[in-house]
């Protein structure tokens, strides 16, 4: 009974904890929390990020991965993590593809990268990319060796999607050679 009474006690002051974040970070509305005009300071001093910690902007990039060999470019991008085969997620090994792409692009200049046009597909952009940056990959896995091709993409805007075959689009591409230890 103890045990259940600590539970409930830890879910409320969590939830409220939570409900008073949200109610800080979401600005002007019609909701008023007693005492919300003193904790507000405090919650954005404490949690400067507000609810943007657990959310990423929708219109944000997101980077496919290719590798690059002599007949042109195959997609390497790390499938979803909740398959099967990573135990729904418990394994995050899938997960580190993100972190060593990261790695690679940390140092290159935004003028490395090519800009692709809007009726491009990622191979096509891809292709025009004229100069490959050479970097290192210092990741534990090093997954990601030799000829790499990252395209950066896009989510088209919901009021062009009747236009668009794809849920993404190219925006931009950059080739890079990574020297694995």
């Amino acid at each position: 009974m103890k045990k259940r009474l600590t539970a409930i006690a830890c879910s409320i002051v969590f939830g409220v904890f939570g409900l008073y974040v949200f109610q800080a970070s979401v600005g002007p509305n019609i909701l008023r929390l007693p005492g919300q005009s003193w904790v507000k300071p405090i919650v954005n001093t404490v949690m400067p990020e507000g609810w943007a910690f657990f959310t990423k902007p929708a219109d944000s990039s997101v980077v496919t991965v290719f590798a690059s060999h002599a007949a042109g470019f195959t997609e390497i991008t790390s499938p979803s993590n909740a398959e099967p085969r990573w135990v729904f997620g418990l394994n995050r090994q899938s997960r580190y593809q993100a972190f060593e792409s990261a790695s690679l692009m940390l140092g290159i200049g935004k003028e490395q990268w090519t800009e692709c046009s809007e009726t491009e597909t990622n191979l096509e952009c891809l292709a025009r990319v004229e100069t490959t940056a050479a970097v290192t990959n210092a990741g534990q896995l090093q997954t990601l060796c030799g000829g790499i091709g990252l395209v950066a993409e896009g989510v088209v805007p919901w009021s062009y999607r009747g236009f668009a075959a794809e849920v993404r689009v190219p925006r931009e591409a950059l080739l890079v050679e990574a020297d694995c230890d």
